[in-house]
Parts: C-alpha cells; sequence; structure tokens
C-alpha cells in the first residue's frame, strides 16, 4: 500500500496544512486527507505551524488511518492479497510512504532500522514513531521513500493540492463545502 504525504504553510494564514493520498484498490478505494494546523500558542508565545510539522502530521495522518482500519477489521487488505495466498501464509504487509522532505524519510528510515535518532522535538515527531513502532507490531513492513516537490507525480501533486488548501483554511472557510 502506498501512502503519498505531503505538507503546507500559508504565510498570510499562518497556518499549515497536511495531505494524504492512499491510492488503495477497487476494494478499499481511494483514501483522500487533509487537516488544518492553525497557529498555535506554547507557554503563552504565539509559535506559528510551519511545513515541516505539516509534513510529519501528514505521514502520522496516512499511517494512523492504516493501522486503525486494520485494528478494527483485521481481515483488511487489498482484495488480490486475500484470493493470491488463500491456504498458504502471505508476504508481511507493506506500506511505502512518500514524502518530499529529506530529514523526515532519512529519520524514519534511520528509525526503522533500529539507529538512534535526534530527540524529536516536536508532538508530531513523536506520534509518528508511536504509529510506525504499533504497526512493526502488527507485522507489517514500513518503508519511507523520497520524492522531488513539484516533479509530476500525479498522487503526490494531489497530496499537495490537499495540503495547500487546508493551510489556507480560516475560520470562516473551515468548515466549508
Amino acid at each position: 500500500i502506498e501512502v503519498w504525504c505531503d505538507g503546507s504553510y500559508d504565510p498570510k494564514t499562518e497556518s499549515g496544512g497536511a495531505g494524504v493520498v492512499i491510492p488503495g484498490d477497487a476494494g478499499s478505494g481511494r483514501w483522500l486527507m487533509q487537516a488544518h494546523i492553525p497557529t498555535a500558542f506554547r507557554n503563552g508565545v504565539r509559535t506559528e505551524s510551519t511545513n515541516i510539522d505539516a509534513e510529519w502530521l501528514a505521514v502520522h495522518l496516512g499511517l494512523n488511518a492504516l493501522l486503525r482500519r486494520w485494528e478494527l477489521w483485521p481481515s483488511y487488505w487489498p482484495s488480490y492479497f486475500q484470493t493470491e495466498y488463500r491456504g498458504r501464509p502471505p508476504p508481511p504487509r507493506q506500506v511505502k510512504v512518500f514524502s518530499d522532505l529529506d530529514t523526515l524519510v532519512e529519520t524514519c528510515n534511520r528509525w526503522l532500522s533500529g539507529e538512534p535518532v535526534k530527540q524529536p522535538s516536536s508532538e508530531y515527531i513523536w506520534s509518528t514513531f508511536e504509529v510506525l513502532q504499533k504497526l512493526s507490531d502488527e507485522g507489517i513492513d514500513v518503508t519511507f521513500e523520497g520524492v522531488k516537490s513539484h516533479s509530476g507525480l500525479a498522487l503526490h501533486d494531489l497530496a499537495d493540492r490537499l495540503a495547500r488548501e487546508a493551510s489556507v483554511a480560516t475560520e470562516e472557510n473551515l468548515h466549508g463545502p
């Protein structure tokens, strides 16, 4: 299963947005997710969201959605997976996450290989590591691959569009159509 992620920041609204695309198959359909990250106040000080926070949140959203789907419906996997391996053990379930944030890809691949990583400075990074651990505990093999931003990859461009839309949300249009 592929998870395409992107984050965005809009200086006008001073907020971020996360976009996720999971292509799925005929049985599960395509999943599109987005999240708005408003300007935050930490310790009474106004702190802007960043595109880096948004990218980490996008990865967390996508992986957490898959984890929740497997927890609720343990038999879930693309339909071909059920029939192709009937009667014999299937190979490990695999998820490939695509992101254009090189440091995120490198950090997650290092963490997954057991190498030490720098103390995370963001709640989004910690929460992503927690979800990765849960997926690993479920026997799901997750890998990360870097992609070049704005390179014409349709699924990444769609995740980028979702992230940009979410970043420009305001109180007036946040709950729009």
